[in-house]
């Protein structure tokens, strides 16, 4: 059957069963996506949740060696965690890095669609530093009911856009979005002219799938039949715990956020009782994070010690993490917002173990530190009860080889990992 006399839903299970058979990796990752067909994308867009929302005509419009590249562009997407929070972040710009970032991955094995974002620039960079070289993003000039897909608005320099709603040919269907179209922010209007398919509001995004460990798992599969694609070493190198830090840190983190009221945007709880109360508007708190680097640590620790802060950020939206590494001596300080950043932290150690140099740091420099997590396997100087600031949580997070049973009694936070 040729291409031209395909259905979409043949072109389609086409494209993924090729993947199977000929790209292991990006083959087992497809399975778990399943694909809708919308009005409201123009092209194709990619939710938390794993489900392709593809507009009819686009897939009509492109070959299957591009559909396959495509597929693999959104897989990527939720591999990487593009999807969740963008914070005050532009959403086309967003959008843009994070397709500059993926289709770098995958044009040496994947042919892709005209109009994607392409620049040797940005390789090796992850999509937040590309965030911040891009120029900010003008408005659209033309009328978006008509704007073309494959043409590029020429007044609008080094940019190939059509329009402020969608990037190059994929809508990032982000959670902050999703909650804005769930608690009523977005209209029926909105909701079609931000490309943000009606069956959003029917789904439930509270238990997404863990997609750090589907890229693990798929990644070890391609290993071991020696068909890894190139580049995927750096995306699977952090190892996160597999702890409800929900349940394990809500109590010592939400209860140290300090908050105020706003009005402009009332409780939806008061709105039944006909009376407007101001819902909470949380600010950020700042946690200290510390890594045992001593000589103690292996490698593979060090890595789960990265994947324990890569659990907040994803777990706590109104967290700021700043890291140390700690063996004798305390070392440089890392300002942490993303998985990124954690990837490039300067983490330094070998030798002995003192926990002690922290607190110290702690009383020196920042005697107003609400909330201390240290991951270590607990083997060391550990600081006397005098040493620690009252009133500050102190949250000892133990690795799998680690003994709890050493951290002094006084400290009563403790975290035992068994991975």
């Amino acid at each position: 059957m040729s291409e031209m006399s395909m259905s979409v839903a043949d072109k389609i299970r086409k494209a993924r069963v090729q993947l199977i058979t000929g790209n292991p990796f990006f083959g087992a990752l497809c399975l778990y996506l399943n694909f809708v067909e919308v009005e409201e994308v123009p092209t194709m867009g990619i939710a938390p949740d794993g489900t392709v929302y593809y507009n009819e005509q686009f897939i009509n419009s492109i070959t299957l060696g591009q559909l396959k590249g495509t597929i693999c562009h959104e897989i990527l997407h939720l591999g990487l965690k593009h999807l969740e929070r963008r914070g005050p972040r532009d959403p086309l710009k967003a959008n843009m890095a994070m397709d500059y970032v993926v289709n770098l991955i995958l044009i040496s094995e994947f042919e892709l669609p005209k109009g994607a974002l392409i620049n040797r620039q940005f390789e090796n960079m992850a999509w937040e530093q590309v965030y911040d070289i891009l120029p900010d993003i003008p408005d659209c000039p033309f009328d978006c009911s008509n704007c073309p897909i494959t043409e590029q608005a020429t007044n609008i320099p080094a940019f190939p856009i059509k329009c402020r709603k969608f990037g190059s040919f994929d809508k990032h269907i982000s959670q902050d979005e999703i909650e804005k179209a769930k608690n009523g922010s977005y209209s029926s209007e909105d909701l079609k002219e931000k490309g943000i398919p009606k069956d959003i509001l029917e789904k439930d995004f509270s238990k997404l799938p863990d997609w750090h460990k589907k890229f693990q798992n798929a990644y070890q599969y391609a290993k071991t039949i020696g068909k890894l694609p190139a580049g995927m070493d750096r995306l699977v190198d952090i190892v996160e715990p597999s702890v409800d830090w929900r349940e394990l840190l809500a109590r010592y983190i939400n209860q140290n956020i300090p908050y105020d009221f706003t009005y402009r945007r009332p409780s939806r709880k008061s709105i039944v009782s006909e009376h407007y109360f101001p819902s909470t508007l949380k600010e950020f708190i700042e946690v200290l994070g510390c890594i045992d680097t001593s000589g103690s640590m292996s490698d593979e620790e060090v890595k789960v010690g990265l994947g324990v802060f890569l659990n907040i950020l994803h777990s706590f939206e109104n967290v700021k993490i700043t890291l140390f590494s700690c063996d004798s001596k305390l070392y440089v300080a890392n300002e942490v917002s993303s998985e990124y950043d954690l990837k490039t932290a300067k983490i330094k150690g070998g030798g002995g173990t003192d926990f002690r140099p922290m607190f110290r740091w702690i009383k020196k420099n920042k005697p107003d530190t609400k909330v201390l997590v240290y991951f270590t396997d607990a083997f060391g100087t550990f600081p006397e009860l005098d040493d620690v600031l009252p009133g500050m949580e102190v949250i000892w997070v133990i690795s799998k080889e680690g003994d709890e049973n050493r951290v002094p009694e006084y400290f009563t936070n403790i975290i035992k990992l068994k991975i």
